[in-house]
């Protein structure tokens, strides 16, 4: 009785749900924008905005042909604005996109903005998107984009980056994207990296940089770009401070609230901030799969309704301390933290269907599992600037401490259509922390040789320490040596690399080229298995550019990165996502 009365309950939980995440195809809109002339405008910015609160979704900026494409847009209805200094900004209108649309050939006119003025007060205001030489730099500081938002949301909205629902990031279709916060890789999985930045409140963040051709300067993983998150500095002199609280309500609420304190004097900069935000998730889904006739085995169709709903709770801390003497030298030391709770409440519904297309059995999954992490991250650099050009020497170190405490527990039933049982359960009840250290050191020397020659070289070391003892009880609270796992992994790189950049004229170059010589070693303590690999890798960059004219720029790039596997796709022990789905690393 209480099984029917489960199910029942369970069956009304999805059936309530009207947002399904399953066969939903992305749409695109592109087109070109003019001024009143007929001239094509280069570096225009163009946002598409919801016509429900005229919040932004996403945006891009002009090419040298007036061109511009917005990609992964949901099905609804929209405007588009465009907008560029010295023009006054125009809105289509309403933009009704269906479901995996592609809207080509919007053409957006931009008449001048002439006003005459009794005087003239001028205003320093970044736009929202800036295209520069090697990057494109997305400004969130003070813009509205940066209040109420989290860093994975802001993402959304930068030109060319997909973030999917599980928070994996990709830039111009390509999901090996590295991403840097402060200039320094995260070195953490898919997985994990999205959990971060669902976490980050956006009112942390100055700007994002998104970067398609990194030069040798940067490491070489990420074969898709570089997207590079810089957090807030204080900048005024004397001690200041603000106050954030934001709440926003949507299907379910979310709310951040938090401080900043500045103090700038003599030299002497330090900072101190706090977040504390509370989000309210939903994942609801449908999923449909088909087994086709094997070994004389009938087909066979799961039908998978999913529910969850995931309250989450995330604190993050930083602190910087910086000297500054004889305008030369500046020595920084910093600290930041981030604490992260979220408690899964839902499952799922399976319906198995047989190759005649009748239902033949039902199966039941309850989840009540919880994702629980630290990170915490301290370092020193010290900067010596050598002339007022912009040739400079760097030394810096960093240490990082990820300790994450996931716990899964979750039961599937197998029950016919009466509600008996097929089969005993299939119960996850386990504990799968992770450990990792890392700790990194690097110099960098920059030389001005002229405005529009520049040299760059630099050394880096990484070295960085994995642990994974995953534990699985059966349902007795025995230990299940059977799922349980302990793997090891440990890398060490070291790095050198040389960049120079000139340009005559109309004509730009750039060439560069990085070394990294990588030692890995993985071990499997379960399964007693292991592995090692010691290998030297080059990495050289190449970018022509030639400006024919103002409004026309040709541009030929090579590069050579690589993409490298997280420890997960290294351990070769299979992970239950339920209890039909596994997953085992290749090492």
């Amino acid at each position: 009785m209480h099984l029917k009365f489960y199910l029942f309950s369970f069956f009304i939980f999805l059936g309530i749900q009207g947002q399904l995440f399953a066969q939903n195809p992305k749409g695109s809109i592109s087109g070109q924008v003019f001024d009143t002339k007929g001239e094509v405008l280069l570096f225009a910015n163009v946002r598409l905005l919801n016509t429900i609160d005229s919040s932004l979704v996403s945006g891009a900026i002009t090419n040298a042909e007036g061109f511009f494409q917005i990609e992964g847009i949901e099905k609804g209805v929209y405007w588009l604005s465009a907008s560029q200094v010295g023009y006054q900004t125009t809105f289509t209108e309403a933009i009704n996109l269906a479901a995996g649309q592609s809207l080509s050939g919007m053409l957006l006119v931009l008449p001048e903005d002439v006003q005459q003025l009794q005087s003239v007060e001028v205003v320093a205001k970044k736009q929202l998107i800036e295209q520069k030489p090697d990057k494109i730099v997305m400004n969130v500081e003070n813009s509205i984009i940066g209040t109420g938002m989290n860093a994975a949301e802001v993402l959304k909205r930068a030109p060319g980056v997909t973030v999917d629902r599980d928070g994996s990031v990709g830039l111009k279709g390509r999901d090996q994207v590295l991403v840097l916060m402060d200039d320094k890789p995260l070195y953490l999985n898919a997985a994990q990296v999205g959990n971060l930045l669902k976490s980050l409140p956006a009112n942390q963040i100055q700007s994002i940089e998104i970067i398609t051709n990194p030069s040798a300067k940067y490491d070489a993983a990420g074969n898709a770009g570089i997207i590079n998150i810089k957090l807030k500095k204080g900048a005024a002199d004397g001690f200041n401070g603000s106050v954030n609280l934001n709440y926003g309500q949507g299907y379910y609420p979310k709310a951040t609230g938090g401080f900043s304190l500045n103090y700038q004097k003599m030299g002497f900069r330090v900072t101190a901030h706090y977040d504390l935000a509370f989000r309210q998730n939903f994942d609801d889904a449908t999923l449909e799969r088909r087994f086709n006739p094997f070994n004389g085995l009938p087909q066979t169709t799961f039908l998978q309704r999913a529910g969850y709903r995931v309250p989450t709770f995330t604190h993050t801390f930083k602190t910087t301390l910086d000297y500054t003497w004889r305008d030369k030298n500046t020595l920084t030391l910093l600290g930041s933290g981030l604490l992260y709770e979220a408690n899964w409440r839902g499952g799922n519904l399976t319906q198995v269907i047989n190759d005649a297309g009748n239902l033949q059995e039902l199966y039941l999954t309850t989840d009540q599992s919880q994702d629980y992490w630290r990170d915490w991250n301290g370092g020193m650099a010290y900067v010596r600037r050598l002339d007022d050009a912009g040739t400079a020497w760097s030394v810096e170190v960093d240490g990082k401490y990820y300790d994450q405490a996931n716990r899964q527990n979750f039961v599937t039933q197998f029950v016919d259509l009466n509600l008996n049982a097929t089969a005993p359960n299939f119960v996850l009840n386990g504990r799968i922390p992770t450990l990792v250290n890392q700790l990194t050191w690097k110099t960098d020397f920059t030389k001005v040789i002229s405005p529009v020659h520049k040299i760059e070289a630099g050394l880096k070391g990484l070295y960085v320490s994995t642990d994974s003892d995953i534990r699985y009880l059966t349902e007795t609270g025995t230990l299940d040596s059977t799922q349980s796992n302990f793997f090891s992994y440990k890398e060490n790189i070291h790095a050198a690399y040389f960049s120079w950049r000139g340009q005559w004229q109309k004509w730009g170059l750039q060439v560069g080229l990085r070394a990294e010589h990588t030692r890995t070693q993985g071990l499997q303590r379960t399964i007693n298995s292991s592995f090692s690999r010691d290998y030297l890798n080059l990495f050289p960059n190449v970018g022509l550019q030639y400006k024919a004219s103002a409004n026309h720029e040709w541009n030929l790039q090579y590069s050579r990165r690589i993409d490298r596997p997280d420890y997960q796709n290294l351990n070769p022990f299979q992970y239950f996502f339920d209890a039909f789905s596994i997953y085992a690393g290749n090492p």
